[in-house]
């Protein structure tokens, strides 16, 4: 239960909004923002719920059928996004911060900076996670190079270009992706790499 400290400055909050000009062209949104308010200042929260606020927020009549009447769903979406705008500008210094969470109508109180705001917060700014990135071929002993006669079996038509790509130690030269343009069908893919393997160079 809020002690009457806190009441205060929930009601204070209130007031504040309602006279912060962010319900100036939505009256009913302003109706069923004070209707919720003051039921859960009364300590009447159960009583709100979407036939209740038709009736003595918006003005319905005791025939109202929520599964043919959306109004209330509508308002209810329209006053959240104006409670969100509202303290992204103009509230954001509010120490208190008031939102009706979705698929509920009871407003909540939310002391700026509390655990479940630096929650958010903290989930919003993670890092987005690691791409992977494909090994690469990195060749430290050119010694170990075949002759050409072998890397023309390999790879035949490149087999001057792959000797340059080996020939250079210490350096990152291509991805095994890359090298699938030099190595043409699959099985001298796999022989050029089984090669490589073997002589320690991927």
């Amino acid at each position: 239960m809020a002690t009457m400290g806190q009441s205060q400055a929930e009601r204070a909050e209130v007031e504040a909004v309602l006279r912060s000009g962010i319900f100036h062209r939505a009256p009913k949104v302003a109706s069923f923002f004070r209707y919720v308010c003051d039921r859960y200042f009364e300590g009447e929260a159960d009583k709100v719920k979407e036939y209740n606020i038709a009736l003595e927020a918006l003005g319905r009549p005791a025939t109202f059928d929520q599964k043919k009447d959306s109004i209330v769903r509508v308002e209810a979406h329209r006053l959240r996004k104006l409670l969100s705008d509202y303290y992204a500008v103009a509230g954001a210094n509010h120490a208190l911060q008031i939102t009706i969470p979705p698929g509920q109508y009871v407003p909540r109180f939310q002391v700026k900076g509390s655990d479940n705001e630096v929650e958010s917060q903290a989930k919003s700014t993670q890092a987005p996670p690691a791409v992977s990135v494909e090994p690469a071929i990195t060749l430290s002993d050119p010694r170990m190079m075949p002759p050409s006669r072998s890397l023309a079996k390999l790879a035949p038509g490149h087999s001057g270009h792959l000797r340059s790509l080996v020939s250079k130690p210490s350096t990152l030269y291509a991805t095994a992706g890359s090298m699938e343009g030099i190595m043409g069908t699959t099985r001298r893919r796999s022989a050029v790499l089984g090669w490589l393997a073997r002589t320690s160079f991927l």
